[in-house]
């Protein structure tokens, strides 16, 4: 599969990368309870409880089971990490409303992307 990650340098290359599958007890030994709830059996974390909607810093959010980017249903395109939803009654322009848990993901201050480096990255152009 073809992913974008970040390289040493703090940029985003694209790279090919094999799905991330690890048993459930793995999954367990990973994460919190809360976020093995939410990634892998899709749950939900209670409106305006998580920690996204206060941050204002710079920087960029990645998947908490295995920082690889994101696509929608929201899932994790690398493991399949349950990260949250899209539902059309959202404002203008898009009408799009994203609802993300913030226990799939980790935050990452812009200063310190370079450390979300993958070693397949540095061979990336």
């Amino acid at each position: 599969m073809k992913l974008r990650v970040y390289n040493k340098a703090g940029q985003l290359v694209q790279i090919e990368a094999d799905k991330l599958v690890l048993s459930e007890e793995q999954w367990r030994e990973r994460l919190s309870p809360m976020q093995y709830l939410i990634t892998r059996r899709k749950g939900t974390e209670r409106a305006f409880c998580g920690n996204l909607l206060d941050n204002k810093r710079q920087g960029v959010y990645v998947c908490v089971c295995c920082h690889g980017m994101r696509r929608v249903e929201i899932l994790c395109a690398r493991c399949d990490a349950h990260l949250g939803h899209v539902f059309p009654d959202g404002p203008a322009p898009t009408g799009d409303r994203h609802c993300v848990n913030s226990e799939s993901l980790d935050f990452v201050d812009e200063t310190d992307v370079a450390s979300l480096a993958d070693p397949a990255a540095e061979t990336a152009r």
